[in-house]
């Protein structure tokens, strides 16, 4: 019980109960508010200061217009009922009783009850995001805001419809503005929750409750978790039938969707694809929370029955690969020992002896990670298995019966009788980089396989340039100018993907695709943008992201401020420098094909897009462009041109789209640099494929 009393006597004997509790709030126009103190003894006299402007005393029986008295003196009560609850009345009731002689005071706070606004859930600007979503397994931080009420509202956290545990709830922060000449309230929380691939589809939900609200207020923040394909250690199926077709039937977990392919006794079928008597399937979702079925069908048994199927999935933010074993249940349920599975499908199906790699063909790695596996697999039973490590002097045998010669490398795997032979790295050091090879031999027979390894640099941290022909003096632009800016993040491996934003909001109109150059294991990525500079542009920030794995925090970002020229101006000119006047032949041109385009073994699928980039470097005048497709001129497609300058000559390049078709196959696409000292041109020829 909250209980107020103020004693005017030199000692306090009793105390006083309000009802209510101050302070009370009231809606504007409420009816019949009534205001009572209560003591424990019989009163013998009562009077009340009433919430307004004015502070004059009434005795109850004497109250003015559209008041009344309430309460029983014999039960110790004094107090009044308001007719009308209005601005007028916002302020102190105070009740003074007389009670043996002494007297006595308390005091109730009458405020007009404001509702908030409606409450909002913010995430924090250090929460790492990939691909329109949040990088799984890190802290997010988010925080619900209510804004302005009287009182202040109660704020109550949900994952789904679950409550979150107190733990991760940080202590409310309350402050009070003045807003409408009202004292307002406003507060805060944060929630510090560490999101992992689990929670990917759920939401995250901060709950206003306030009493001017007639139903509870709902706030959500779905979690997009974006994680790479989860492993799944050990996958066996039933054996394929003899004759008829059958289905291999995985389900994966990833977001956003992987990009499937399949490896079956040396072919390659990537999903959407027939080969022979196998069919991929495109990965069919089947929740919300990024899982995904993956299908291969065998249309025909009878011409080969494969045993170990390998499925690598890839999406955005890394590669799984899954080894799938099918393998004969006896009658009572039970397996029989593997061997015997993979020996009895060799003898039926005629195939040559694979080394399957986990991971396939490549694994990023970043220095200092912890216990790195890399497996090699075979469908039948090894007669040894011999490995060559990156920084180890010399190859040696993988097998748990062996110990390792290498300091920091354990043996990893089911044993030679069960065809695996792989290691774990217990820490990454910078000797690993570089290919991971085993040699398996198999009945006299011996296999390679290879894993390479390669070890994540961190890039230079992103830079804007802006072309050097557009004007942009003192970093100010002019008004409906078409801006070209270029995003650069050097030397990294692997190259960094580079994202841009306005203000924190993520761009996609008018971003060029990205182009990478590679050159002794470092990759340089760009990628261009273009703006036509709006008024409501001005100081507004333009950034480029670049993210990578070798990052602190998973990216690193820089930004350009977008400043409007001034039309009238008493500052003087800029002295121009002056301009390189010689004569300077630029170097033979190069065309990049833009790595956002998909490929097969160098050939472009029928009905794509192919987007490459021509690039004239360190000529003076900057080189101009024709384009060619065999000996027919080409005029759509092509982007204006980014001019960049520095004391070598101007670099000029220029990106065309191009849709292919079924006709385009053994053509040539060729890229004239023009210029006064001589023009010089490049060609790529096309390949394609449906």
């Amino acid at each position: 019980m909250i209980q107020y009393g103020l004693l005017l006597a030199p000692v306090l004997s009793q105390q006083i109960e309000t009802i209510p509790a101050s302070p009370s709030y009231h809606t504007l126009y409420e009816r019949n508010v009534e205001l009572l103190c209560r003591a424990d003894k019989p009163i013998d006299q009562c009077h009340v200061r009433l919430p307004g402007p004015s502070a004059e005393t009434f005795a109850v029986d004497n109250l003015p217009g559209g008041v009344k008295r309430i309460g029983d003196d014999s039960r110790g009560e004094c107090g009044v009922r308001l007719g009308t609850f209005t601005t007028e009345r916002v302020g102190k009731f105070v009740c003074i009783l007389t009670i043996g002689g002494q007297q006595f005071e308390a005091a109730i706070e009458l405020r007009q009850r404001v509702a908030p606004r409606p409450a909002e859930v913010k995430i924090s600007k250090t929460t790492v995001l990939v691909d329109g979503g949040i990088r799984a397994n890190q802290l997010l931080k988010a925080r619900c805001t209510s804004r302005y009420g009287l009182p202040v509202a109660n704020l109550t956290w949900f994952l789904d419809s679950k409550p979150i545990n107190e733990s991760l709830l940080k202590p409310a922060q309350i402050t009070t503005e003045m807003q409408d000449g009202k004292s307002l309230q406003t507060i805060q929380q944060e929630v510090n929750l560490f999101v992992t691939p689990e929670q990917n589809g759920m939401a995250l939900v901060c709950v206003a409750n306030h009493p001017a609200f007639k139903t509870e207020q709902r706030n959500s923040f779905p979690l997009n978790v974006k994680f790479a394909p989860e492993e799944i250690p050990h996958i066996h199926i039933d054996e394929l039938p003899a004759s008829g077709s059958a289905t291999v039937n995985i389900t994966i977990h990833a977001n956003p969707q992987p990009v499937t392919r399949w490896t079956v006794n040396g072919r390659h079928i990537n999903e959407g694809e027939s080969v022979d008597v196998y069919q991929a399937y495109i990965p069919r979702p089947t929740s919300a929370n990024g899982e995904y079925r993956v299908l291969l069908k065998n249309n025909d048994c009878s011409k080969e029955r494969a045993s170990l199927f390998t499925l690598e999935a890839t999406n955005a933010l890394g590669t799984q690969t899954y080894v799938i074993k099918a393998v004969r249940v006896d009658g009572d349920g039970a397996e029989i020992p593997l061997f015997v599975v993979l020996l009895s499908a060799f003898l039926g199906c005629s195939h040559a002896i694979q080394v399957i790699t986990e991971p396939a063909e490549e694994v990023v790695v970043v220095e200092g990670q912890k216990n790195v596996n890399l497996l090699c697999l075979v469908e039948e039973p090894m007669d040894f298995c011999i490995v060559k490590l990156p920084g180890a002097p010399a190859p040696f045998a993988a097998s748990d019966k062996l110990p390792a010669p290498v300091e920091g490398i354990t043996f990893y795997g089911l044993g030679w009788s069960k065809g695996s032979c792989g290691i774990t790295i217990d820490t990454i050091k910078p000797i690993h980089d570089g290919p991971f090879e085993c040699t398996v031999s198999v009945k006299g027979q011996t296999y390679k396989g290879q894993i390479n390894i390669a070890l994540s640099v961190a890039p230079e941290p992103p830079v804007i340039e802006v072309a050097s022909n557009v004007e942009s003096r003192n970093g100010e632009f002019e008004f409906g100018k078409k801006v070209t800016m270029k995003c650069v993040s050097r030397n990294g491996w692997p190259g960094a993907k580079l994202s841009w934003y306005l203000d924190g909001v993520k761009l996609t109109d008018d971003v060029g695709a990205e182009y990478s150059e590679t050159s002794n294991r470092r990759t340089t990525v760009q990628q261009i943008y273009r703006r036509a500079i709006a008024v409501e542009d001005n100081r507004k920030q333009v950034t480029c992201r670049a993210e990578h794995t070798a990052y602190p925090g998973g990216f690193m970002e820089t930004s350009l401020p977008i400043k409007l020229k001034k039309v009238y101006s008493n500052e003087k000119p800029e002295v121009q420098k002056e301009e390189l006047k010689e004569l300077v032949k630029p170097k033979p041109p190069q065309i990049m094909v833009s790595s956002d385009v998909a490929q097969r073994n160098g050939a472009f699928k029928v009905g794509s897009n192919l987007v490459v980039q021509c690039v004239s470097k360190e000529g003076n005048p900057p080189a101009g462009f024709l384009w060619f497709l065999n000996d027919q001129l080409i005029y759509e497609g092509l982007s204006a041109p980014f001019i960049s300058k520095n004391f070598r000559g101007n670099t000029v390049q220029q990106t065309l789209t191009y849709r292919l078709k079924q006709a385009d196959d053994g053509k040539v696409l060729i890229c004239k640099a023009r210029h006064p000292e001589g023009s010089e041109e490049t060609r790529l020829k096309i390949s394609t494929y449906n």
